[in-house]
């Protein structure tokens, strides 16, 4: 069962060896590195009892609008100017923050407990 950020789970129904895997979105732009969240992941881990759990990272890439010109575009480097106008008012669209996309709960017989 995949269960969204905005859905809710009978949390007291579900057993932290039922949880197999977690889903986040990290931005870019907030030099977060995958690697050091996954062993930090891995700590979290076994402090709480979770062996089954996996993590999955999707990294999302930069994307920008010019306010001056309404261009929208990705970015590679941390260069904050717009490459169709040279406008430096730039607003980050996507690509910065890091989000729960989803909770993975392994299927059991309870399974009907976890409906949103």
């Amino acid at each position: 069962m995949r269960v969204a950020p905005n859905q809710r789970v009978a949390s007291s129904n579900v057993r932290p060896e039922e949880v197999t895997n977690v889903a986040l979105r990290v931005g870019q732009l907030d030099a977060v590195m995958p690697e050091a969240l996954s062993e930090m992941f891995n700590l979290y881990r076994s402090n709480f009892n979770l062996p089954n759990a996996q993590l999955t990272i999707e990294e999302e890439a930069v994307s920008c609008r010019c306010k001056d010109c309404d261009a929208q575009f990705s970015l590679d480097t941390p260069v904050f100017v717009c490459p169709h106008c040279f406008g430096c008012r730039v607003q980050v669209m996507r690509g910065r923050g890091i989000t729960l996309m989803e909770i993975t709960i392994s299927e059991t017989e309870h399974e009907d407990t976890y409906h949103s």
